[in-house]
């Protein structure tokens, strides 16, 4: 059997995205990244089989059978290794530090600007570990933690993306807050979820307390310490042979490097003299040289800080099986928010154009009056509408895009006398491709077109491509 590694490749990611249910927007490079850059390392056949045949084939100039170096010398191999050279050429990036060109920098490369997670390149094991006790997670659970994981959970701003013009106030958060309705947000902010991120934060300090415990550590859980700054309450103060530990955890948003949010909190105890002395008379030790102070750090989307992670395992001797469940506690606490859960957003139904009449050209001029002549006369709410997105178009034309084929012939016959309805036509925009080399011919502008964004597009043939392109 043979396996055509242009094809296979768009197969195999349109079967992991159907089954992870991923959008399309999430990009080619997150399936073939390495776990340790926040991808789930499914091997390209595109990048691994070329490595493979100049690793292998390669070495048969120095094998120490005649029969085998006189293959290597052959025209077949030669071609073989000649496309390999150019495949690995094309698809292999240097490493920065070694210097060595590898896929797995090329993958890298292709993520890290789309991920943007702070400091997964450091301390990055939520995929692998995902993967080390996917056996103690349902289906369910595995799909919405990785679309945690990659902020694909579904939010105004999210579902808008495209098309925001016009409709800036309609991306509020739906709770009430006078922010924008980002993932962020309602994960780590929300009025709505406050109570979710309590339990879940109150989750994260019974694991750590309990695996202290069981080393032998005693363990205080929120002590109240009045100060001249005024009440603190550690999450927890513990004590094992004549050492004192302040451990405080914090769920963050990772829009800062973690390490920096971790040596913080770490400050804020530890820098904290009178503190600290107290929580040395707490825990009977000789003085508050005795009491050291750290942090259990990690982001809502399962991403330690590489500085709490080695601090926690050195200073207080936590094993490897806590910092991998921890993870899956952030992961499902900001999916469940204390029993309520990010709104999923069903499929779209059919778009409606609307337009001025002909007799109100003069009246009707721009497409926000067209969109109050509409709201006028016709009130969703009355009628049971679902509305899914509203944009402007030209021709003083608003787009409503519907979230059923009923809501969108109820909106059609609700429209008034003095707008009439169309089917709205399709984009056909304009590409500019800038930085090409001078030296790139159309044939080759058109493979890479065809290969970085049409592979999972069946219909859309190298042949289809050149036909249906104008060039201006």
């Amino acid at each position: 059997m043979t396996v055509n590694a242009d094809a296979a490749p768009p197969q195999i990611r349109s079967a992991v995205r159907e089954w992870l249910r991923l959008p399309k927007d999430v990009p080619v490079g997150y399936f073939h990244a390495g776990t340790k850059d926040g991808g789930l390392a499914i091997p390209s056949l595109r990048t691994c089989v070329p490595d493979l045949i100049i690793k292998r084939f390669g070495r048969l100039n120095s094998s120490r059978w005649s029969v085998a170096r006189a293959a290597a010398r052959s025209e077949r191999i030669q071609r073989k290794l000649r496309w390999a050279d150019r495949q690995f050429l094309k698809f292999s990036k240097e490493s920065p530090k070694s210097g060595k060109r590898t896929t797995a920098m090329y993958w890298h490369e292709c993520i890290g600007g789309w991920l943007r997670i702070k400091g997964v390149s450091t301390c990055g094991r939520v995929h692998e570990v995902m993967l080390e006790r996917c056996t103690q997670y349902t289906g369910r659970d595995f799909v919405q933690f990785v679309h945690t994981h990659v902020n694909a959970l579904p939010s105004r701003v999210r579902n808008s993306r495209g098309r925001r013009e016009g409709m800036l106030s309609e991306l509020n958060c739906r709770a009430g807050c006078m922010v924008r309705e980002t993932t962020a947000h309602t994960i780590q902010q929300c009025h709505r979820t406050h109570g979710g991120r309590i339990e879940r934060h109150n989750c994260i300090v019974d694991v750590v307390s309990s695996a202290m415990v069981d080393k032998g550590w005693n363990v205080l859980k929120e002590p109240h310490i009045r100060t001249s700054l005024g009440l603190r309450k550690p999450d927890i103060v513990a004590s094992r042979n004549g050492v004192g530990v302040i451990v405080d955890a914090q769920v963050v948003s990772g829009q800062r490097p973690l390490d920096e949010l971790h040596r913080e909190k770490r400050s804020k105890y530890g820098n904290h003299d009178e503190l600290v002395e107290k929580v040395a008379a707490l825990l009977n030790l000789p003085c508050k040289q005795s009491v050291r102070a750290t942090s259990c750090t990690i982001s809502w989307r399962g991403v330690w800080s590489l500085g709490s992670y080695k601090e926690l395992k050195s200073l207080v001797g936590l094993d490897e099986g806590v910092f991998s469940g921890i993870p899956s506690l952030v992961l499902r606490g900001a999916l469940t928010g204390g029993g309520w859960m990010l709104p999923a957003v069903p499929p779209p139904g059919p778009a409606v154009a609307i337009y001025p009449a002909e007799d109100q050209r003069g009246v009707i001029k721009t497409a926000d009056d067209t969109r109050r002549t509409l709201l006028d006369a016709v009130h969703p709410g009355r009628l049971g509408l679902q509305i899914a997105g509203v944009r402007k178009v030209g021709n003083a034309g608003v787009i409503i895009q519907t979230a059923s084929a009923a809501a969108a012939d109820t909106l059609r016959k609700a429209v008034p006398p003095t707008l009439h309805t169309a089917e709205p036509s399709e984009r056909q925009p304009l590409i500019a491709l800038t930085g090409v080399d001078k030296d790139t011919s159309l044939d080759e502008v058109l493979d890479d077109l065809k290969e970085q964004n049409l592979q999972e597009e069946p219909e859309w043939t190298r042949e289809r491509i050149e036909k249906e392109l104008r060039l201006l």
